[in-house]
């Protein structure tokens, strides 16, 4: 840690200590039985969030006030690439965790609620704001601020939607161990589902904490912190599963949080697209008026109508809208 102090630059070195290298080593020399201070651990990532932040927020002020060209210090649409890359991924590891608990047949129904789980994951995180149909300005194209704090979110992103697949696995361990022991009387461990409660609604919380700082660049149905508001009603949703009574918590063989979950992802994602809908506009008509925007920009350019093979007159409200 100290060999890396030497590439640091010396304007960054003084966060460096400050935020990382003065923490983490007072955790280690007051250790608690053999372990780091957690407390100190936390006020290290609390300190580093808050100088990126601050560093965000001062490139911003400085870009504001100054009368040249203003510097983009972030490229929004690689950030957005490779942020959204790997969440896909880890969206992608709850298929492993589709992988049945045993070769029955009743396995059958946990594979496909998890695999509902990921096409739930990824319905949220990317269809339910798509920016070109619903017409929004994501947060990576805002400022350095909503930029930064963007990327502490995904950090929360990044943590639960691995925990999902992990949830499920542990109660396919359940399913199966349950099924060795030969137990009668007993179809399914109610905490068998606890992993996978709170890390979805986790996955909700900061899921809504990214989708709060879009901007919708038109009137829409529902207002922006109503459609926060649905998101994070899910997470409570999804929460209070974790208080169910043992006789209420399994139906049949499974949790009902294995089923449950997915049903609230699927509900959130839907209320949302059709919450951002324009007033009096419905998405199937903004859909095609997307597609026929993307016809005319050839015409634009010296193209003709007759080269695309389209037999089309753009009207005013077209024209205005190009």
């Amino acid at each position: 840690r100290l060999a890396i102090l030497r590439l640091i630059p010396k304007s960054m070195a003084p966060n460096f200590v400050v935020t990382e290298l003065l923490p983490l080593s007072l955790a280690l020399i007051f250790q608690v039985d053999g372990q780091p201070r957690m407390s100190l651990v936390w006020l290290s990532i609390v300190l580093v969030i808050a100088q990126r932040t601050y560093s965000a927020w001062k490139v911003d002020v400085i870009q504001r006030n100054s009368t040249k060209k203003p510097v983009e210090v972030f490229d929004p649409h690689l950030m957005k690439e490779r942020y959204e890359l790997i969440a896909l991924i880890f969206i992608g590891e709850l298929a492993f965790a589709a992988a049945g608990p045993s070769d029955e047949w009743r396995s059958v129904g946990y594979c496909v609620f998890a695999m509902l789980a990921a096409f739930g994951c990824f319905l949220l995180c990317f269809t339910a704001r798509h920016p070109q149909v619903l017409a929004i300005t994501e947060f990576w194209s805002r400022s350095g601020v909503h930029v930064m704090t963007g990327q502490h979110f995904y950090l929360g992103l990044f943590i639960a939607i691995p925990a999902i697949a992990a949830g499920y696995l542990h109660v396919a361990e359940s399913m199966e161990r349950i099924e060795e022991e030969g137990n009668a009387g007993k179809t399914c461990e109610p905490t068998s589902s606890t992993l996978l409660v709170m890390s979805s609604a986790m996955f909700l919380v900061f899921s809504a904490l990214v989708h709060s700082m879009t901007q919708s660049k038109r009137e829409t149905l529902m207002k922006q912190w109503q459609l926060v508001v649905v998101r994070f009603s899910a997470a409570a949703l999804v929460a209070s599963l974790y208080f169910l009574p043992a006789w209420a918590a399994c139906v049949g063989e499974f949790p009902v949080a294995t089923f449950t979950i997915p049903l609230l992802f699927f509900f959130s994602s839907c209320v949302e697209v059709w919450g951002l809908q324009e007033e009096g506009y419905s998405f199937l008509e903004r859909h095609k008026r997307l597609i026929t925007v993307q016809r005319l920009k050839p015409l634009q350019k010296g193209g003709s109508s007759k080269t695309l093979g389209l037999n089309y007159a753009p009207s005013v409200e077209d024209s205005d809208l190009v």
